[in-house]
């Protein structure tokens, strides 16, 4: 009988992956996150494993109801994008700010990268 509380915290944990594909794309990738990847248990989620000091602060992350999320693979235009985004949302007529992307639109996991 499962004694578990849905509703209760589960304590989370990274596990290296051992994959044999994922060691061989590891050996030849000069990025230290690939080396670090991790199934992060019990959610069998595929994170670099310094996700589980994180993860507690993504959780209680308050979203808003005007809040927009965007989400690209690596390296395939994610700054171009969040750019437009902004750009759409905020100034359409396409003057000059001041800010940075970074200060304008912040990013959830910017902490883990």
């Amino acid at each position: 009988m499962n004694t578990n509380n849905s509703n209760e915290a589960q304590e989370i944990h990274a596990e290296l992956i051992h994959d044999e594909d994922v060691l061989k794309v590891r050996n030849q990738s000069i990025d230290d996150e690939l080396h670090n990847l991790s199934i992060i248990h019990p959610y069998g989620y595929t994170l670099p494993e310094r996700y589980v000091q994180y993860h507690q602060r993504i959780q209680e992350f308050d979203i808003l109801d005007d809040d927009v999320f965007i989400a690209t693979h690596q390296k395939c235009g994610t700054t171009w994008m969040t750019e437009l985004v902004w750009r759409v949302r905020n100034d359409p007529e396409f003057k000059e700010t001041k800010a940075s992307l970074k200060e304008r639109v912040p990013f959830l996991e910017d902490h883990m990268i």
